[in-house]
């Protein structure tokens, strides 16, 4: 059962702009990812469990790399940073195409640069300062991780695969998923903060409601699955753009950032309220508090900085002014992303490095990126190939050429790119009928997964489970979804649940003993 993959930034569409809570869609057949790709509405783009599995390896990779200097071992510990970088990475190309998107670009940002800034002070054997920006990296990812594993995030995941399972008339599988957000939603209701504790409560009980009606083949049903799970990413947004703002308050350098971050936020806030809880009121009211907030931001800087950001105020003026039914969702979309890109201009000032290259691609400016990134991957840079790939499958600020991508990422995935690795992987797995090659998907997603990624780990259990590009073999099936479920990866721990059924209790004990002997050399080290 193939879930619809993580693909590069532009395979989706703006409107899915809560990334980072989006789940996979459960598919038949790797050829069938091609065809939901069609319908960017269903498309998901990195589940919660993805990300913070891929934040709790990079944090190991950083913790690793601290030892290492410790014990003066300074090529290892660029290594092991090498490796954290690379898994950002993967990261960040997960997200959609609008790239000013800020609920997940900046606390990643932020640690790349970190890590970035690490690795520079290595070179000059400044080890107090290394250490200082590893710590600084490690609490981000840490931070990172923690928000990803919410119980809020998992709600919105099962609800949203019980709209997927009820849409396929899969009921009693919709009803277990119904279940597991029950669940979560009523540990959220108990443990979860002030924003959060009543929303769940009142989806906890539609819910409960959903599944009664379900048993009853009620005629609704559809629809009020579609309007719940589309209520959690709402508050799930929320959510998210109150992690950012705790990330990015803790290390503000001046106060435009700050006012530009509340003023983001509700303006965040007026987009839930007029689109997806349709009050106007309260819409009228967010907007009010981000004009509020860039009114401060103008008052607080000088004439030459205040420019750009009163020229934004106006433009939010003009949006509160206008009449609600003349108000559009890109409208409120495009100005959070102006507000995300002037908070990142004072985060991330542009250089002419690698990370320069990088941050110049997430704000849009492909023209600089290009410019920064072309020199370093023609001399072997490992990190910039992969974004030149990504930028070339994604068609950012240059023709969308496949062959040209494939060219960028096999050069970084030879250099051990673990991020350029997954996406080889996926590309031939998930490929067109021209571009599948189940051979060339063993060969990468091997490399992935034994360098710890869960995602690859998952396919790679599905390779096996199928026998596509590889003898069919549900013990080493079973061993790779294993070790992905032990990395956070829900849908590898479904999949696992659904192969034990076939598997003879002789088979299933000789799986566990063969994943006891290789997971302590492969858990954690993506």
């Amino acid at each position: 059962m193939q879930r619809n993959k993580p693909k590069s930034a532009a395979a989706f569409s703006s409107a899915f702009a809560l990334a980072i809570l989006a789940v996979p869609a459960a598919m038949a057949s790797p050829a069938a990812a091609a065809q939901l790709r069609e319908h960017p509405a269903e498309i998901a783009a990195l589940s919660g469990a993805a990300m913070s599995s891929t934040a709790s390896n990079a944090l190991r990779h950083i913790t690793l790399a601290r030892r290492n200097l410790e014990s003066r071992n300074f090529d290892a510990a660029d290594q092991e940073l090498g490796k954290a970088l690379g898994l950002l990475d993967l990261a960040q190309s997960a997200f959609p195409a609008d790239r000013s998107l800020t609920e997940t670009k900046i606390p990643l940002g932020a640690t790349r640069r970190l890590i970035t800034e690490a690795r520079e002070e290595l070179q000059r054997r400044d080890i107090l300062a290394v250490d200082a920006a590893l710590k600084a990296a490690e609490d981000n990812v840490a931070y990172l991780t923690a928000a990803y594993q919410r119980p809020l995030v998992e709600a919105h995941q099962s609800l949203l695969q019980a709209t997927q399972d009820y849409t396929a008339g899969v009921y009693d599988a919709a009803t277990a998923k119904l279940d597991h957000a029950i669940l979560y939603l009523e540990r959220v209701a108990k443990d979860g903060n002030n924003e959060t504790r009543s929303a769940a409560q009142a989806l906890s009980k539609d819910a409960q409601s959903l599944k009664a009606d379900i048993e009853k083949n009620s005629g609704d049903v559809s629809s009020r699955l579609d309007e719940l799970w589309r209520k959690a990413e709402a508050i799930s947004k929320r959510s998210a753009a109150y992690v950012e703002a705790e990330l990015l308050r803790a290390g503000a350098k001046s106060k435009l950032q700050s006012d530009m971050i509340e003023a983001k936020l509700h303006l965040s806030y007026a987009e839930i309220a007029r689109f997806t809880l349709h009050d106007r009121e309260q819409t009228a009211e967010e907007l009010g508090l981000a004009l509020n907030n860039m009114d401060q931001a103008v008052d607080d800087v000088a004439k030459a900085q205040s420019a750009p950001v009163l020229a934004l105020r106006n433009r939010v003026e003009d949006l509160a002014t206008e009449p609600a039914s003349d108000q559009q969702q890109s409208s409120f979309v495009e100005l959070e992303g102006e507000v995300g890109r002037i908070i990142e201009a004072q985060v991330n000032p542009q250089d002419d490095s690698v990370a320069g290259g990088v941050a110049a691609l997430t704000a849009g400016e492909y023209e600089t990126a290009l410019q920064i990134l072309t020199p370093f991957a023609e001399g072997n840079n490992p990190e910039a190939a992969f974004w030149l790939g990504d930028m070339y499958e994604s068609g950012l600020g240059v023709p969308k050429n496949l062959d040209t991508a494939l060219k960028w990422y096999h050069k970084s995935a030879e250099a051990d790119w673990t991020a350029a690795e997954v996406r080889l992987g996926e590309i031939y797995f998930n490929g067109t009928e021209t571009l599948q090659d189940f051979a060339q998907a063993h060969k990468w997603l091997e490399q992935a997964a034994h360098a710890g990624n869960s995602e690859a780990q998952q396919d790679l259990g599905q390779l096996y489970a199928h026998g596509w590009g590889v003898e069919k073999d549900p013990i080493w099936a079973y061993v790779w979804y294993e070790i992905a479920a032990r990395e956070g990866n829900y849908e590898a721990q479904h999949l696992r649940d659904e192969l034990i059924k076939t598997m003879s209790d002789g088979d299933i004990a000789e799986a566990q003993k063969l994943t006891a002997r290789i997971s302590p050399d492969v858990v954690g080290q993506g």
